[in-house]
């Protein structure tokens, strides 16, 4: 999903997720998709996001599975380093992206970071009311000061493999 900053909602996925919605998932949230602020775009998002430049204050991604057990090869377009940095340059300057992941991975964690992110890595629930919380949420933006607080905050590896006490990626409570 991609987020304009005026009042209507703009909302870009691909057509089988719409359908899904309409069909299956609607009466569950509230028919999102009849709302009339939502502006609905269905096609490539990396297309729209490859050729967007301060377009948007959120991106909000749940493409595949997490960045390295990806069920479409092809969704590693947006997890790598290109992908990021078309993200942060689709994002206005107060921007934020979301990436949703079933698992954790400090590699994703570092490119975010090598984009110039600040990052925030939350646990979240695997589905709403669920106690287990398996599943992650990595909340980016170049302003560390837009952050939602709480979230894990992912460390830079120590430079020319020195090796020192580094601390556990942990959840804050």
């Amino acid at each position: 999903m991609l987020i304009h900053s005026n009042s209507r909602c703009k909302v870009f996925c691909r057509f089988d997720v719409v359908e899904w919605n309409r069909k299956f998932f609607g009466e569950l949230n509230g028919q999102p998709l009849g709302d009339q602020r939502v502006d609905l775009k269905t096609g490539d998002i990396v297309e729209l996001i490859s050729h967007s430049k301060d377009r948007f204050d959120a991106i909000l991604l749940d493409i595949d599975n997490d960045p390295s057990a990806m069920t479409d090869s092809s969704n590693r377009r947006l997890y790598y380093r290109e992908g990021i940095l078309a993200c942060r340059r689709a994002l206005r300057k107060q921007g934020c992206l979301a990436v949703w992941s079933a698992e954790p991975s400090k590699e994703f964690e570092q490119i975010l970071m090598s984009c110039s992110f600040h990052v925030r890595r939350f646990r979240v629930p695997a589905y709403k009311g669920g106690k287990s919380q398996s599943r992650f949420v990595w909340v980016a933006s170049e302003d560390k000061l837009i952050l939602p607080p709480g979230g894990g905050e992912p460390r830079m590896p120590l430079k020319n493999g020195a090796k020192g006490k580094q601390r556990r990626f942990r959840e804050r409570r």
